[in-house]
């Protein structure tokens, strides 16, 4: 019975990791695997102590909703786009649970089937909300504010850390830092114009092999995350009927 328990409290830890993590990477969380890890061990810490007789009370349905919402938080933490992984983590492990409690009636089959639906509404209505987001950036005495949209469809990256890069257009890289349009044309050439400029390679659907200038900024905000940023310079400018002047990947 013993070995039962550790084996149950075990398979509770990887599960929950696994569905975690499976979150995190579908909506492009920055916790990278750290944070699953956290919520797992506290997941396994409730199905652990719901094996001792003293608090058998645990086992009720409402502190095992609290136990998964826990879960959620720990792995998640706070804020607009934490809340959004939260809730689909919280309707993914009911629906996951019901199943494996053996869920056999239609009734039951089509409770854990809108839980999953649940779960894909709430992504889908949170890329809705956060497809234009506000934007600070710092660059010496100089500072701008203003409005990014965030592209699902941006996949530049930082070669170096991995972490996606924001992109503005050329009028944001002369208020900010003075570049000029034709300095942006040739980044090459234009590398000692300013301390701290690099490199980022790009390419698009017809063109490859190209670099834009980019300049990490100690002080950004980007929706209500604050933090040192990688900014790649456009050498055009991005929207020409001025509704955003950034693009930004992955999570807000």
């Amino acid at each position: 019975m013993a070995n039962y328990m550790k084996l149950a409290i075990v398979l509770n830890f990887l599960v929950t990791f696994l569905l975690l993590f499976a979150v995190a990477r579908y909506t492009e969380s920055d916790s990278g695997w750290l944070g699953p890890l956290l919520g797992a061990v506290l997941s396994s810490l409730y199905a652990a102590a719901c094996t001792v007789e003293r608090l058998w009370f645990l086992e009720h349905r409402f502190w095992y909703v609290v136990s998964i919402a826990l879960t959620a938080m720990a792995a998640f933490g706070f804020g607009t786009g934490a809340l959004r992984r939260g809730g689909m983590y919280c309707l993914l492990r009911l629906a996951l649970d019901a199943l494996a409690g053996g869920a056999t009636a239609l009734m039951e089959i089509l409770w854990a089937a809108v839980l999953c639906v649940g779960c894909f509404l709430i992504y889908r209505s949170g890329e809705a909300l956060r497809r234009f987001v506000p934007v600070e950036l710092q660059y010496g005495t100089h500072q701008l504010k203003l409005t990014a949209l965030h592209d699902t469809g941006n996949t530049l990256r930082d070669p170096v850390t991995g972490k996606y890069v924001m992109v503005v257009g050329a009028d944001v890289a002369r208020q900010l830092t003075g570049l000029t349009k034709q300095q942006l044309q040739q980044p090459v050439d234009a590398l000692g114009a300013i301390p701290g400029l690099r490199l980022i390679p790009y390419r698009t659907v017809d063109q490859s092999g190209r670099f834009l200038l980019a300049l990490q900024l100690k002080y950004t905000k980007i929706g209500k995350k604050k933090g040192s940023a990688l900014v790649a310079f456009a050498p055009e400018v991005l929207d020409g009927n001025g509704t955003y002047q950034a693009l930004i990947g992955g999570t807000v």
